[in-house]
């Protein structure tokens, strides 16, 4: 859910932010600055990423992602959102992912645990693209939207039930 979703984000962000109104030259500047805000959650991550449970932080990220969607599908301008939260949560996923794999299988099937993720994901992009497109198609990109928060809700819910040991320190 949550990869689908981030990976449809990525497409529609610059098609949302033109439907707002924005250049097309200045689409890319936003989408450039939004990529570089992730930095400071990538350097300072050994702060907080094992401090807390994968749970805990997989919900933090389900709630970044459905507030940004909401955000874009009510928001007149969703410039200062996308260069705040666009790429954040997708970046915490991803060391989520890794800190979750850790805890689960042991070290020497990391790497084909990781792989296997990284299939699932490919298959959620290109499931979420046509579904997508679909709606877009259909309706407009802030029903997408929408619909996109309301996934991540479900994304929320689902991790409630998340059960896995956090013993090992992945980024101290």
């Amino acid at each position: 859910i949550f990869s689908g979703c981030s990976n449809l984000n990525m497409t529609y962000s610059p098609i949302l932010l033109q439907e707002l109104g924005m250049p097309t030259g200045a689409v890319g500047t936003v989408l450039f600055f939004s990529t570089i805000v992730e930095l400071p959650v990538i350097l300072f991550s050994y702060k907080f990423m094992d401090r807390f449970s994968g749970r805990t932080l997989m919900l933090l990220a389900f709630a970044i992602m459905v507030a940004q969607f909401l955000l874009y599908a009510t928001a007149p301008n969703a410039v200062v959102t996308m260069l705040v939260l666009r790429a954040i949560g997708s970046t915490l996923f991803g060391m989520i992912l890794l800190k979750i794999v850790r805890g689960v299988v042991q070290v020497r099937s990391v790497s084909t645990a990781l792989g296997v993720i990284s299939a699932t994901d490919a298959m959620s992009a290109i499931l979420m693209q046509n579904l997508g497109g679909i709606l877009v198609e259909n309706t407009s990109i802030r029903i997408l939207y929408f619909a996109m928060a309301g996934l991540m809700m479900l994304g929320m819910i689902l991790t409630l039930f998340l059960r896995v040991q956090n013993t090992e320190k992945v980024f101290s």
